[in-house]
């Protein structure tokens, strides 16, 4: 009786796995589009907050050179 119930746990786990393996791959894809476009605004912000100071050293630099 015991080795036909584990047999039966084990196919249970069996037919699950290509149902969960869907799910891991949907996931997978859902936190690597998150992380994508988490990184795109980072880069975003970090070009645009950037740019007041390459402006201000071009601009000391053009003045102390006169």
């Amino acid at each position: 009786m015991t080795i036909l119930v584990n047999n039966l746990l084990i196919a249970l786990a069996v037919g699950e796995i290509a149902g969960l393996s869907a799910i891991t791959r949907v996931r997978n894809a859902t936190q690597r589009y998150e992380l994508l476009c988490e990184y795109e605004i980072f880069r975003l912000q970090g070009l645009w907050s950037l740019e007041p100071v390459h402006r201000c050293h071009k601009y000391i630099e053009t003045t102390s050179n006169r």
